[in-house]
């Protein structure tokens, strides 16, 4: 009966350090939030905001071969409809701003979570974003023939670009704004400035066709907010199985720690019976 009170006190106390670890990390974990939430301005768990920033630079990095691709695609069919001299500075401002930002995907993804300032870096990837943007806005607002398959040209030419930049940047909801937003009010204001086009039949059509870009401007941006809140979704699952796994693995070793204590009281449980026992014995 002694010897049961110690194994027990034992086991007692090793559950009640295990419970006051957990609440020291809990403690420390929260502590961490919110001191990292200050540095953010944003309702985003500063965690996964950085997982959110990875993810665009690793978009961003993949899109290379594809942007570049395209950019080069769309200025050889505008050489059928504009000047040629204009249509390939315009190639080369958009392959230097895609380059500009895959510089500094590269950099970011370089650097440890522990040095980086998320803000900084947020404000860093939308103002690349807005040079990209701007960039692919001087498409829409280059002079050209006036003609049914200029104009069809531009229009599903924004329509393609725009999607691919929400897509882009659907990680980063002010760089996917800074992207998006240039070519659509570009688009708009083209169609409304541009000289009398040949298939308009009335000049209320142009607003028309302005409107269908803004319109469009809407749409995709609904479509990036999805996105992003399903690769939030995603995230945040990762974040929750990683931590179970990690609860599971430490009540694993608490559970480990008890076993091994409870043995080893046991054993010696044991051999202070057998001891009794012999000296009970050695008289007789």
């Amino acid at each position: 009966m002694n010897t049961a009170r110690p194994v027990n006190e034992s086991t007692a106390r090793t559950a009640m350090n295990a419970e006051r670890a957990q609440r020291r990390r809990q403690v420390t974990r929260a502590v961490k939030d919110v001191r990292e939430s200050l540095e953010t301005d944003i309702d985003v768990k500063p965690a996964f905001d950085w997982e959110l920033m990875v993810e665009h630079a690793r978009l961003r990095l993949a899109s290379t071969i594809w942007v570049s691709a395209l950019a080069a695609f769309i200025a050889l069919v505008g050489f059928l409809w504009t000047d040629k001299v204009l249509i390939g500075a315009w190639a080369f401002f958009v392959v230097a701003a895609h380059l500009i930002g895959l510089y500094f995907a590269r950099d970011f993804l370089k650097l440890d979570r522990k040095d980086v300032h998320l803000p900084s870096w947020r404000r860093r990837f939308a103002m690349t974003d807005a040079v990209f943007g701007l960039a692919w806005a001087i498409l829409f607002v280059l002079p050209s023939d006036a003609t049914i398959v200029s104009e069809v040209f531009r229009f599903s030419t924004m329509l393609i670009v725009v999607a691919v930049c929400s897509m882009l940047a659907s990680n980063l909801q002010a760089a996917m704004f800074a992207a998006t937003l240039p070519i659509t009010v570009a688009t708009a204001v083209g169609f409304i400035a541009r000289p009398e086009v040949v298939f308009y039949p009335e000049p209320s059509h142009q607003v028309i066709f302005a409107a269908m870009a803004l319109t469009t401007q809407v749409f995709f941006i609904v479509l990036g907010h999805r996105l992003y809140r399903a690769s939030l979704t995603e995230i945040e699952a990762r974040a929750e199985k990683d931590a179970l796994i990690a609860e599971l693995e430490q009540a694993k070793s608490i559970s480990d720690e008890s076993r091994r204590k409870a043995e080893e009281a046991n054993y010696a449980k044991s051999r202070f019976l057998a001891n009794m026992s012999h000296e009970l014995r050695t008289p007789l």
